[in-house]
């Protein structure tokens, strides 16, 4: 049965492309697909001697007498099948069609049916191939920006004349940074205060990309910011420790403070900076490390992202003294030596604490006297007469150490029979 030439019609997006005889479509699926590669196709006629049509399952191979022009294939089942033709091996999910071909062979576990075309004259179809196309598509025009801010743009276009365009490549300086399909592009991820040179390029059918046209745009530049922050107000003392003082304060009302910082001052002037990363939403701190029983002024500063200080709010504390009740060392090594009569020096070593003001001597119970150095001599003592006698080391806060004692005895008048013990082993504490 013959048929007149039918204009080819282009199968969805298949590659290479695929072109439908809707002339040769019977409903039975006698009908052939040829590969084409776009533009305008028409089969040439073609006479269908016979069909061939057979079923079955699993694996099978097929030689024909004579070269067969089309093959239809239908997967009954949902396993997986393939056929082969000319050594080439393609997975089945519906009808498929080949050049001419003298055997095949199906791998399947399902059931399938295959309808073999046999043809002569002409071929089955004679597609008429336009040329390649390796025209690039015009520019686009009217390229230009809006809505420039320190790191975005907007770009956009009039659209390429050429009736092929598909899209538009956007490139930062050599950099392609997007495609798209409509005429604009925000571009973003850009740095303030800086020039860039965008294209945008039409791209075809055919991948043909068109040279580009290009603008030139420089983002806006962040605004220097001079304005400090609003002071900060309502600064209030806690109770001071000797080494402490406690701070509380109301914050700036500004928005882009991003630091507080706080310091003092022991002459008001000279200022030593504790720390200048007090958080922005903090409201208390407390300064430590100080000296006790001193005055000093202390400051608190707002800070914002850009470095401008705020007014610095001040209020003055003095620290608490330091109530000393710890008695010092005793001293050591307490010594009675060149005995006389009436007399007997007493010598020490000092008291291993570091605030020693003096030492207190006594006699017995009685005091004699407060000296500063580690030696003192006793007057006014009974010949022949032993002595107790007691050093107590004094710290600057006044306490008294419980003191080290000692017994010694003065010489024995001349032509008498006493005389003075060794005072070195009289020695107590």
């Amino acid at each position: 049965m013959g048929y007149m030439d039918k204009p080819m019609i282009r199968i969805g997006n298949t590659f290479p492309a695929q072109g439908w005889n809707q002339a040769l479509d019977n409903g039975e699926g006698n009908w052939e697909i040829v590969e084409v590669s776009g533009g305008a196709y028409k089969a040439q006629s073609v006479q269908l001697v016979s069909s061939d049509y057979f079923s079955g399952t699993g694996n099978m191979t097929k030689v024909f007498d004579e070269e067969m022009h089309g093959v239809a294939i239908f997967n009954a089942s949902e396993s997986r099948m393939t056929f082969t033709i000319d050594g080439v091996t393609r997975p089945v999910f519906e009808q498929i069609f080949k050049k001419p071909f003298k055997s095949m062979s199906i791998v399947a576990s399902g059931e399938w049916f295959i309808d073999v075309l046999q043809q002569y004259g002409a071929s089955a179809a004679v597609v008429i191939t336009p040329p390649i196309d390796v025209t690039a598509p015009e520019n686009v025009t009217g390229l230009e920006f809006m809505g420039v801010t320190e790191t975005t743009v907007t770009l956009q276009w009039v659209p390429s004349v050429s009736p092929d365009t598909v899209g538009y490549d956007v490139y930062r300086g050599q950099t392609l940074i997007g495609s798209v399909a409509g005429t604009s592009y925000n571009v973003t991820n850009l740095t303030q205060n800086t020039q860039y040179t965008f294209y945008v390029k039409a791209r075809d059918e055919a991948g043909n990309v068109a040279i580009g046209t290009s603008i030139v745009v420089t983002t806006v530049a962040t605004p220097v910011d001079s304005t400090p922050p609003l002071q900060i107000t309502q600064l209030v003392l806690g109770v001071p420790t000797s080494t402490s003082i406690p701070l509380s304060w109301k914050l700036s009302s500004s928005t882009d403070v991003a630091v507080q910082e706080c310091a003092y001052s022991t002459d008001g002037n000279n200022f030593n900076i504790v720390t200048n990363s007090i958080g922005a939403t903090a409201s208390s701190y407390t300064v430590s490390g100080l000296t006790p029983a001193t005055k000093y002024t202390l400051r608190v500063v707002a800070i914002d992202g850009s470095g401008n200080r705020s007014i610095a709010t001040t209020i003055q504390a003095t620290t608490a003294n330091v109530v000393d009740t710890t008695s010092p060392v005793n001293v050591t090594n307490l010594t009675a030596t060149n005995p006389t009569e009436t007399t007997v020096t007493l010598t020490w070593i000092a008291s291993v604490s570091s605030d020693i003001a003096s030492y207190d001597i006594f006699q017995g119970s009685t005091f004699l006297t407060n000296v500063t150095g580690t030696s003192y001599e006793v007057t006014g003592l009974t010949a022949s007469t032993q002595y107790i006698f007691t050093v107590k080391a004094k710290d600057l806060a006044g306490n008294v150490a419980n003191g080290t004692s000692m017994t010694a005895t003065t010489q024995t008048p001349s032509g008498g029979v006493g005389h003075i013990s060794d005072a070195s082993l009289l020695y107590f504490s």
